[in-house]
């Protein structure tokens, strides 16, 4: 099984892990808004950690259904992946 490097990063920080392609692990969902959320704060340039507390609030209630639609889908395909993986071990 290959283990693929993949950068990940939220903020100011980023890191490279190593992750197993078609793993069933949920994380990817935690990267996913992370990213969305970090993207769209940080292009308004917070000065201080209250503006930083503000954006991220507005950012995270104005995310639109189609996309929270999606990333629920995404969850659960992912935990029947694990339930299936389970099943045949």
């Amino acid at each position: 099984m290959a283990i693929i490097p993949i950068a990940i990063g939220c903020g100011f920080s980023r890191m490279v892990l190593q992750y197993t392609p078609r793993s069933p692990d949920l994380t990817p969902l935690d990267i996913f808004f992370c990213g969305y959320i970090g993207e769209i704060v940080f292009k308004r340039d917070p000065k201080t950690v209250e503006s930083l507390k503000e954006y991220i609030t507005e950012a995270m209630t104005n995310i639109p259904e189609q996309i929270l639609q999606n990333e629920l889908r995404s969850v659960s395909n992912r935990c029947a992946d694990c339930i299936r993986r389970k099943e045949t071990t």
